[in-house]
């Protein structure tokens, strides 16, 4: 869950989450992870620009026992040098510097 808000993450949670779903979460003893994406893209100068970021969310908890966290970390940089090669080095370096900000967050 991608949170745009200033506020506390739980209080966000509690706020903002459907009763309904609370419950499902609960019952099923799911785990939720949020984070402030926008943040982070806004932080290393590429404000809105929240894929790279939230995939590495899905990479890790999403796919977990499926990729090797670390393999899909180096090959979103890659993809990322790939895909942003025309937008020039400050897009390719804004980019590597989300993922690894992404990176220490879940780490």
């Amino acid at each position: 869950m991608n949170v745009d808000s200033h506020e506390d993450m739980l209080s966000y949670a509690e706020k903002n989450i459907p009763a309904q779903m609370k419950h499902d979460i609960a019952i099923k003893n799911c785990k939720l992870y949020m984070i402030n994406a926008n943040k982070v893209a806004s932080e290393v100068g590429i404000p809105g620009r929240t894929n790279n970021i939230l995939i590495l969310f899905y990479f890790k908890f999403g796919m977990k026992g499926l990729i090797d966290f670390s393999d899909a970390v180096d090959d979103m940089k890659l993809a990322a040098k790939k895909t942003y090669a025309k937008r020039g080095e400050y897009v390719i370096k804004a980019n590597m510097e989300a993922i690894d900000r992404s990176v220490a967050l879940i780490d």
